[in-house]
């Protein structure tokens, strides 16, 4: 499959706030509050209801530099209620907008808001089914996942909230689906892939690095949690694996080997993945101590998936059932990894 560079964009199906609340026309209508027996008076009183706030937010790339400025209006999901408030939401009409024909009325959203507890399931169906009439397919192992593969044309794309990574062996079609979704779906195209949930992505000619630079510096400087670190440091699994284990009830003994993990990455902070064009053939190892479980007996086994040149899946932990002899560990951990 030749070589196209990823690209990544981010997706909003809100307005935002540098347009007139007159742009909120196609979102809500008013309603007389009779048809929502659930609306007492209280939450009516404009004075005292905050019940769309707005919010921005500020994305910034993996160096800390600002992106891009961002402003949504947000609903107060919290405050919803399953089979009270949850097909039919209503809001306060904005001061300075109010109807003097209906000063009663309030307004009936139609389109779902960032906040609201259905929000991100309703903006992912209304995504998922458009591209499943454009011919992509959703994939049974990851359903944020879609392939699509029609006459010679393979792509592949991800979404996660409001993000997308699309790649393919097609840049034509690429440029023309990111034309089509932009008709339906307000988006920004980020163009090459830097940097998607924490992950950094470089290029060196054919071959991709990713690391998480970033977001190691920043845990040194706030303890973040270690195990997102294993997404891209195999070299960690193993480790924080077992400190993990002792999370309900850590003692001075895991804080310092935690300590010691801290001072490792302090000066690996960069290390990470590297993929390049290879042969598209699988291959798989393994292995597995014996018993090294002082309190189980428990054996801890560990795999790594290649395909071609790249390292495409791994895991360490420990094995769910005691094992005899080293040999049954062996094998055992190799029933692991070909499942």
């Amino acid at each position: 499959m030749p070589h196209t560079p990823e690209l990544a964009f981010t997706v909003s199906n809100t307005s935002t706030l540098n347009t007139t609340v007159q742009s909120l026309g196609p979102i809500i209508e008013p309603q007389p509050v009779s048809v929502c027996p659930s609306v007492v008076p209280s939450c009516i009183d404009a004075s005292n209801s905050e019940e769309a706030l707005p919010m921005r937010m500020i994305k910034r790339k993996s160096d800390g530099s600002i992106e891009r400025f961002k402003a949504r209006l947000v609903a107060n999901g919290f405050h919803q209620q399953e089979g009270l408030d949850y097909t039919k939401t209503f809001s306060l009409v904005p001061q300075g907008f109010v109807d003097p024909q209906y000063p009663n009325h309030v307004c009936r959203l139609q389109r779902s808001l960032y906040g609201l507890k259905q929000a991100l399931r309703a903006w992912f169906q209304r995504f998922s089914d458009y591209l499943l009439v454009l011919g992509f397919q959703k994939s049974k192992c990851d359903y944020s996942l879609f392939i699509y593969n029609h006459d010679g044309v393979y792509l592949v794309l991800l979404i996660y909230v409001d993000d997308i990574l699309l790649t393919g062996n097609s840049l034509p079609q690429i440029m023309n689906l990111i034309q089509t979704l932009g008709k339906l779906f307000a988006m920004k195209d980020l163009r090459p892939l830097n940097y998607f949930l924490g992950i950094e992505v470089t290029y060196n000619g054919d071959c991709v690095h990713l690391t998480q630079a970033k977001y190691a510096t920043d845990l040194l400087a706030s303890c973040w949690c270690l195990q997102y670190l294993t997404i891209t440091r195999l070299d960690l699994s193993y480790s924080v694996n077992q400190v993990c284990q002792f999370m309900h009830s850590p003692t001075t003994t895991h804080g310092q080997e935690v300590k010691r993990i801290l001072r490792y990455l302090k000066f690996t902070f960069d290390h990470g993945l590297w993929y390049k064009p290879g042969p598209l053939q699988l291959s798989a190892y393994s292995d597995a101590d014996y018993a090294r479980d002082p309190d189980s007996r428990h054996s801890t086994g560990g795999y790594c998936i290649f395909l071609g040149f790249n390292l495409i899946s791994w895991s360490s932990k420990k094995q769910k059932t005691v094992s005899r002899s080293s040999t049954e560990a062996e094998y055992r951990q190799l029933a692991y990894t070909i499942a």
